[in-house]
């Protein structure tokens, strides 16, 4: 388990993820030279087979691909747009507890994120696309948890808060991070790229809802916690390349079924998330 993120050493901690991830790019790099070696090789089998169908076959399996993953986050868009922790904020009724509750979960939960997703990264070195998109996933997580530790920071939420003065809360963040890490550790790549294409979709499709609410919220918010929340109003390029992480996956014979289930376990950490940080203390 990653071990909680200390604030009292911001710098050194971010020193020693960019060491990982440099790292990481560098096992990565090693697999390189050997793309060109693979593309020559396929280039040289479709020569012997009927291209026109090959082709089609394709298209068809990434078409299959982007449907079904769209239709999984459009049959759990309740749990972005109507949870409970959204209403509350959109009625203005937003307790301070309530804020400081999901500032620490999100500051924990993508700090401890950073060591998996590398992991996962590394784990598909030798499928470059695969591997460039999700260190590219851990770039923008380290971006999100420095937003959010900012936003906690600003918010007044003091280091002596973290891990949690309450287990519940404590073990969210935790418990998703296990998570992730089964996923990164034990499932295949198309289970792992739609499980992070689902959690960031329902992100976003809260975010643009929940950012002009805290915009309004009664009394003001420093800037630092609408900044975190606003940087998703936008769509995430991401979510492109982990649908075609997806879609190589499929095509090279993962069942999409199959991996669709799995990235559906995502819905109880993220109903939990909000639940908690809703909830009256």
């Amino acid at each position: 388990m990653t071990r909680p993120h200390k604030y009292d050493d911001t710098e050194q901690s971010s020193q020693g993820e960019i060491g990982v991830l440099e790292v990481a790019e560098a096992i990565i790099d090693t697999f390189n030279t050997r793309r060109d070696h693979r593309q020559d090789v396929e280039e040289a089998n479709m020569a012997t087979l009927d291209v026109p169908d090959k082709v089609e076959q394709s298209q068809k399996s990434k078409s299959d691909v982007r449907l079904a993953a769209d239709e999984l986050v459009a049959s759990l868009k309740d749990v972005a747009v109507k949870n409970d922790f959204l209403v509350k904020a959109q009625e203005g009724k937003l307790t301070e507890a309530n804020i400081h509750t999901l500032l620490q979960i999100e500051d924990k939960g993508l700090a401890g994120l950073l060591g998996p997703v590398t992991a996962a990264a590394i784990k598909y070195a030798d499928r470059p696309e695969t591997a460039d998109a999700l260190l590219d996933l851990v770039k923008l997580l380290r971006a999100d948890q420095q937003l959010a530790h900012a936003a906690a920071l600003s918010y007044g939420t003091p280091p002596e808060r973290f891990p949690g003065e309450h287990l519940n809360v404590n073990a969210i963040p935790y418990s998703y991070v296990g998570f992730i890490t089964w996923m990164a550790g034990y499932r295949n790549a198309a289970e792992f790229a739609l499980m992070a294409y689902l959690d960031i979709s329902l992100w976003h499709q809260t975010c643009v809802l929940l950012t002009p609410a805290l915009e309004n919220h009664p009394g003001g918010l420093p800037r630092p916690v609408v900044d975190y929340f606003a940087k998703y109003v936008e769509r995430p390029a991401t979510l492109d390349r982990l649908i075609a992480i997806a879609e190589e996956a499929v095509e090279a014979g993962v069942n999409l079924q199959q991996a669709i289930g799995t990235a559906k376990l995502t819905e109880y950490f993220v109903a939990e998330i909000w639940r908690v940080a809703a909830e009256d203390r």
